[in-house]
């Protein structure tokens, strides 16, 4: 006997998801407003798309709770 009552391993949790970070956040928020940015492409389709993109990358990193407090906040960008 080597380690008297030692667990011969440690038990770990691997997670779907990573841990959001500022850059994460940036991106969000960039592919949220994406579609008011830039102009000249089909509006609803590329709104749908992008905040779709951004919803997908809130839930793999952690940021669901955080996107769905802010968007709302965000303002809209002014156009030249």
């Amino acid at each position: 006997v080597l380690f008297e009552d030692a667990p011969a391993y440690s038990r770990g949790c691997i997670r779907n998801v990573s841990a959001g970070n500022r850059l994460d956040k940036m991106m969000i928020k960039s592919l949220w407003l994406l579609s008011d940015t830039y102009r000249g492409t089909e509006p609803q389709d590329l709104k749908t798309i992008a905040q779709q993109l951004a919803m997908s990358i809130a839930d793999a990193t952690d940021l669901t709770p955080w996107l769905r407090d802010r968007f709302d906040q965000w303002e809209q960008p002014t156009h030249k």
